[in-house]
Order: C-alpha cells, then sequence, then structure tokens
C-alpha cells in the first residue's frame, strides 16, 4: 500500500505547491522537457513539468529523496503597459484527463498579443526557463502583424512566467533536420510529406502530396530534399526543407516528420533515436523516441507536424506516437 500513500503525498504536496504555502517548501519545478501550445482565451498549455518534493525514504527513515511527478499546466497570459506575464491557473497529473483550478481569478487579464498560433518549449540547460514562438502582434503604426518570440523565466513564488527576452521573429528560409541513432535497428529512415499543389495521387503520396523517402527522388519535389548517405542506411540522415525557387518563403501547408524502422534487430523506442530540428538561427529542438514497451519492425514513429503560415512562420506541433506495420510507401 505503500505505493498510494506516496501518491496521496504528492498529490497533497502539489495542492500545496499551488498555493500561499509554496514559500515554505523544499520544491523543484523543472521545465527542460517541457513543451506546449495555444490554446483558447490566450490561455497557454504547457505539459511534462517535472514538480519534485523532499521525501522520507522508505528504507530509511533518517534521509529524504527527491520524488517526481510530471503535470501539465495551463496559464493565461496577461499584459502590463510592455511587459507580458503568463499566470498558472490550472493542473493536472500528465496522462490524466481533468483539469483542476488553482484558485479564483481575482481580477480581469488585458492581453493584445495573440498566441493562437504559438508553440512553448523548454530551455535544454536552464529549468525554470521557457521560450514562446510565433506570437503575433498588429502594430497600428505600421500597418502590419509582427512576429515575435519571448524567453519566460519561472517565478516559484507566485506560479507565474515574467517577461525577459523578446526578439523578433521572422520567417525562415529552411528547416534543418537530423536524425540519428545508436546501433540498433540497423536502418532507420527519414520521411517528409508536405503539400505539392496539382501533384497527382501515387503509389507513396497522396493527391496534392508529395512523400520523400529513400524510394522517392528528391527531385519529385521543389521543396524539401533528403540526404540519406552514399549506401542509403548510413547515420546521420539529414532532411531540409527550403523555399520553392525565386520565392522568399517557405511555402504554405501541413509538413509531417516521421521516423521509420525499416530493416534491422532491435527496438525503435530503445534506439536512442533522436530528430534535431534547427529553423534558421533559432535554438535547436529536439525529439526523443518516445517509450514503449516494443516496437516490432516496420514501425512509423510520428515525430511532429510543421504548420507553416502564408506569411511563411512556423509553428512545430508535436505528435510523439507510433504507428504499427506500415510499409514505408504507406506512410503519410
Amino acid at each position: 500500500m505503500k505505493y498510494k500513500r506516496y501518491l496521496y503525498g504528492g498529490l497533497l504536496i502539489i495542492s500545496l505547491l499551488f498555493s500561499a504555502l509554496v514559500k515554505a517548501l523544499d520544491i523543484r519545478v523543472d521545465f527542460r522537457q517541457s513543451s506546449g501550445f495555444a490554446i483558447e482565451n490566450h490561455n497557454i498549455q504547457i505539459n511534462n513539468i517535472k514538480v519534485s518534493w523532499l521525501q522520507a525514504d522508505p528504507f530509511d527513515s533518517e534521509k529524504r529523496i527527491w520524488v517526481a511527478t510530471p503535470f501539465d499546466v495551463i496559464f493565461r497570459a496577461c499584459q502590463f503597459e510592455d511587459q507580458t506575464q503568463l499566470q498558472a491557473i490550472q493542473s493536472r497529473v500528465s496522462g490524466t484527463e481533468d483539469f483542476a483550478s488553482f484558485y479564483d481569478l481575482l481580477y480581469p487579464c488585458n492581453n493584445q498579443l495573440d498566441f493562437n498560433n504559438s508553440y512553448i518549449e523548454g530551455f535544454p540547460d536552464k529549468e525554470n526557463w521557457i521560450t514562446v514562438n510565433n506570437i503575433r502582434y498588429f502594430d497600428r503604426h505600421q500597418g502590419k502583424i509582427i512576429h515575435y518570440n519571448i524567453d519566460y523565466e519561472f517565478n516559484i513564488q507566485d506560479l507565474t512566467f515574467n517577461q525577459r527576452h523578446v526578439q523578433e521573429a521572422k520567417p525562415p528560409r529552411s528547416i534543418d533536420i537530423l536524425l540519428n541513432w545508436e546501433q540498433e535497428p540497423r536502418d532507420l529512415d527519414l520521411h517528409l510529406t508536405g503539400p505539392t499543389p496539382g501533384a497527382i495521387e501515387g503509389f507513396a503520396n497522396d493527391k496534392d502530396r508529395f512523400h520523400i523517402y529513400f524510394a522517392e527522388d528528391n527531385k519529385k519535389n521543389d521543396v524539401a530534399e533528403l540526404d540519406n548517405g552514399k549506401f542509403g542506411n548510413a547515420k546521420p540522415e539529414k532532411l531540409r526543407i527550403f523555399p520553392q525557387h525565386n520565392q522568399q518563403h517557405l511555402r504554405a501547408g501541413l509538413y509531417r516528420l516521421i521516423v521509420h524502422h525499416f530493416k534491422g534487430d532491435g527496438d525503435l523506442s530503445q534506439s536512442g533515436a533522436t530528430i534535431s530540428i534547427k529553423i534558421d538561427n533559432q535554438r535547436e529542438k529536439i525529439f526523443l523516441a518516445p517509450e514503449h514497451l516494443a516496437t516490432p519492425q516496420m514501425t512509423a514513429w510520428r515525430v511532429c507536424d510543421f504548420l507553416i503560415s502564408e506569411d511563411g512562420m512556423v509553428v512545430i506541433v508535436p505528435i510523439q506516437n507510433y504507428q504499427f506495420n506500415i510499409s514505408p510507401s504507406e506512410i503519410r
């Protein structure tokens, strides 16, 4: 029954964390592996926040150990003059369904920034920092939309993210993707599907869509190129998305990134496979193959989508799940 006691204890600690008693507790909050997205009413959902607290060691009563639980938290965005602040309003244990409110909101929240197409990622080397990418603002003086990336630092005392650095974001000229993995499986392959208006449905692609991978020649599309080595199963594999000839921006539409276990013994989920994404000079984004009980050969790891708007701005939407018993040409 000890596991139940520790679960209930953890929930009690979390309820205290999101209250006025937080100052009296020895708690850590880690956003390094967190990611998130915008939801309605200028709210932002950040998932996989590791909350740790000190607990009595069940095997040694004189010792205390750190116990961690992942949480999903909803923040609302508020604006104070030229500063924005993200305020925690609801939370749940990751993997559960219902959110619970921390407290009643005592005052309205003004915000002139548009977070609807934003995505959020943690800093790999800073526990308490996140970046909110692709925040939009309509500048009445210039008569145009300006895009910003904003870095926020978390304040555990009042459960807010405070604005630290603001950088105007420009439409990127390229997206560079790199796949690497350990010894097994022997052959993992990058796949990318994306928009090609007018394309006829084929053996490996849907109508108006391209599908680039080892069996499809790079010349069949004009906005992406795959480098999978001289012999087709070398690593790392590289892929680049770029503007169409004579165009300034990346082609608008939805692009989907997939890794496929084509040959060799081993388990994709235990392969150490990593995807590195570099959008121009922005900070590198890393995806790790999700943990799973078993992933046989012919498994597809659906990594993420790239949503590219008509003005060339990019939003990364994590997928992070598996599709089983699928051949390379069936991937979409």
